[in-house]
């Protein structure tokens, strides 16, 4: 038994939890596998009466428009990504796929690297899915792109966010780069976001599980059901890798110019660091930083006037202020440093007496 298929088959057990003799012939089947493709020996069949995989792989999944498929958590989301990944390298072997699905050899690159899957790339963020677009057509192949969890970063309820935006952007303008798919995974149909969900940009399929097999449905498709039969790649069932949209899609798409896809592929490369977002926490931080040091100074300032012998009122002018903001701020600073709301000063102030005077 080689390194490889020994440690392949201890993750497979200690993932799935199954004995090490199930775990070991999954390992040896993906071994099989790999070699196949790499020897151009793998086909796809039909099994059980099922629709030709093929079809589906080219004509519902890998389309130039996202693909959404969901359902509820333990389902076989995930699962069906690696089989249609499978399928989709033999049938077509010019294409590169980028997905945050998490294959054993992303973890362990060196120690699987025979038992990887051929031109498939983990991605983690946008950044590196355009990378990953930008390597592939300049290598004359076809970028497909599939996406789990995506409910984590983008859906129905942050459609507003500068992140929903972005990928909103890309969705609409991903066939310059003659982008296949991208297929999108989500846990329920309220989560997809209502330009993808309502067939205008998008289309989608609902996954379940029944009596041992998987089924995918699909209205708008001829048959309309996938039995997902026959061998998966396998996958950390428990990992995962998030995918975070970092580039603002809106200002990048402004700095694309050419009529040429290899133009549009330089302006994009040479933008893509300015396009970054910035981390939202970060900004937060920074504004709530510049927010009490700007406070502190209103402090400062009043505390001076005060000094001054001016009355809350000519604070307030001098100030630009409100008086209600000036009373609210020396209220502040008699409470921490005498211990007293400061109400009778204000009062005072209040009835028109000067009592700073």
């Amino acid at each position: 038994m080689t390194d490889s298929l020994e440690l392949l088959a201890q993750l497979i057990r200690e993932d799935n939890g199954i004995s090490s003799e199930r775990a070991l012939s999954w390992a040896q089947n993906q071994q099989r596998i790999v070699k196949a493709l790499s020897e151009g020996r793998a086909i796809v069949t039909s099994r059980d009466g099922n629709v030709a995989p093929k079809y589906w792989t080219n004509s519902v999944f890998f389309t130039m428009r996202p693909t959404i498929v969901y359902g509820p958590q333990g389902q076989g989301k995930s699962w069906l990504c690696s089989y249609i990944i499978l399928r989709a390298i033999i049938v077509n072997p010019k294409w590169d796929f980028y997905t945050n699905l998490p294959f054993f050899n992303f973890d362990y690159p060196e120690e699987l690297k025979d038992m990887a899957l051929p031109s498939v790339y983990l991605i983690r963020s946008m950044k590196e899915l355009l990378e990953g677009i930008i390597r592939s057509r300049r290598a004359d192949r076809i970028p497909a792109i599939i996406l789990d969890e995506m409910d984590a970063e983008v859906d129905s309820y942050s459609w507003q966010s500068q992140e929903s935006q972005s990928w909103r952007i890309f969705t609409q303008f991903q066939r310059h780069f003659f982008v296949k798919g991208p297929i999108l995974v989500y846990h329920y149909a309220k989560h997809i976001p209502g330009y993808l969900r309502n067939g205008g940009m998008g289309r989608v399929v609902f996954l379940t599980y029944r009596q041992g097999k998987y089924y995918v449905l699909a209205g708008f498709t001829r048959p309309n059901k996938l039995v997902v039969t026959g061998y998966t790649p396998p996958y950390a069932s428990h990992g995962g890798y998030p995918f975070t949209v970092n580039i603002d899609m809106r200002l990048l798409y402004r700095k694309l110019e050419g009529v040429s896809p290899q133009k549009i592929l330089d302006s994009m490369e040479s933008s893509l660091e300015e396009s970054i977002i910035t981390d939202d926490k970060v900004e937060k931080k920074l504004r709530e930083t510049e927010r009490a040091k700007a406070k502190e100074e209103r402090h400062k300032k009043v505390i001076s006037l005060k000094k001054m012998g001016l009355s809350q009122i000519k604070i307030a002018e001098t100030l630009h202020m409100s008086k209600r903001d000036v009373k609210k701020i020396l209220r502040e600073i008699d409470i921490r440093t005498n211990g007293t709301d400061g109400t009778e000063d204000g009062a005072a102030e209040d009835s028109g007496t000067d009592k700073g005077n």
